[in-house]
């Protein structure tokens, strides 16, 4: 599926890349163990033109937990976003 991806083209070479929404959700599977989660909260402010129809559909094919519902375990859940958080951006929200 080439949902959340962009061709691009260099010289005599195509190739795909991720879009910001789908990055975005790449660099959240990254988390804990190779991004932080923080990192990941300032990008995120900083998307505010992502359009809402395409992250949904990102979301629905999604297969990652983590990306949807829970970034870390004994983290503190929100319900208006419906996601379990590090304590860290508990104050943020």
């Amino acid at each position: 599926m080439d949902l959340g991806y962009t061709e691009m083209e260099f010289k005599n070479f195509k190739f795909k890349i991720s879009d910001p929404a789908r990055a975005m959700m790449e660099c959240l599977f990254l988390v804990p163990n190779r991004q932080s989660l923080i990192e990941c909260y300032e990008i995120i402010e900083g998307l505010n033109s992502l359009r809402p129809t395409h992250v949904q559909a990102l979301l629905e094919h999604c297969n990652s937990v983590k990306v949807k519902r829970s970034i870390v375990k004994g983290g503190v859940y929100d319900p208006k976003y419906q996601i379990t958080v590090d304590k860290e951006l508990e104050s943020v929200g």
